[in-house]
């Protein structure tokens, strides 16, 4: 775009994911172009994240991250959690362009692909959607599923399934689990909450955030309880006010970008 001339000034450069390596070329371009250009994204995770793969990588990742931040003109993150107690927390320089407006999202786009069925339609499932990986601590839930061998569990990722197979698998579902130790938003449980499935996740992280007192665990001894509880408790509506709040996010973060 820079070569072909179709670059001018005020163009703003909006990323899905500011981490991003090769993102430190725009500034570059524009730089031997003349252009006053911006850059704008989403921030989800980075080496400030503890238990992200990403801060393994620590030795290098946060100089680039920190020379990231010096030309990006706004950051926007997902959450209190990763804003407060991560990024400013454990990075030398204070983010002036760093806004929580909650990241984008739309229930309705997940009701296109599979509909929302009645509890009543709903079976015995507990579903794990994390990713099978250390962070998420796949193995609390295979220890729940040996300990109430009446009902189904399913890690979805085992199942290879499209979106739209995801989607219909949830609208038939109870309860979602989650034990994970870094969630900065939290897509997963959101798309949960839009089909109406009760959520079990830890009073932590951007969960305490979202979820009421009632969906959140202090101690994984109450969890077999919360599972028990959640198979015959409909909360649809409540959940589906909190997925549906979610969708006024991209409002903030367009009124930032405007």
């Amino acid at each position: 775009l820079f070569a072909q001339n179709k670059i001018k000034d005020g163009d703003i450069f909006f990323f899905f994911f500011l981490w991003f390596p090769g993102i430190e070329s725009i500034p570059y371009m524009a730089y031997f172009n003349q252009k006053k250009v911006k850059i704008m994204g989403m921030l989800h995770a980075g080496s400030f994240t503890e238990t992200d793969f990403v801060a393994n990588l620590d030795s290098w990742a946060k100089y680039i991250e920190q020379g990231w931040f010096t030309f990006i003109d706004k950051i926007f993150v997902g959450s209190n959690h990763i804003k407060k107690e991560m990024i400013e927390k454990n990075r030398i320089i204070h983010f002036g362009n760093l806004y929580n407006t909650g990241l984008p999202f739309d229930p309705t786009y997940c009701w296109k692909l599979a509909p929302l069925q009645k509890w009543e339609q709903k079976e015995n499932i507990v579903i794990f959607s994390g990713r099978l990986v250390d962070e998420k601590q796949p193995w609390i839930f295979d220890e729940l599923k040996r300990k109430l061998p009446g009902v189904k569990f399913i890690k979805s990722l085992e199942l290879n399934l499209s979106k739209t197979e995801y989607y219909k698998l949830l609208s038939k579902t109870k309860i979602m689990f989650t034990s994970a130790l870094q969630e900065n938003f939290g897509y997963a449980t959101l798309e949960a909450s839009a089909y109406g499935v009760n959520i079990i996740a830890p009073n932590r992280l951007s969960y305490a955030e979202k979820y009421p007192a009632k969906y959140l665990y202090n101690d994984l001894a109450v969890v077999e309880h919360m599972i028990l509880n959640f198979l015959i408790e409909d909360n649809t509506i409540e959940l589906l006010e909190i997925a549906k709040s979610q969708k006024e996010n991209v409002k903030k973060m367009v009124g930032e970008i405007c």
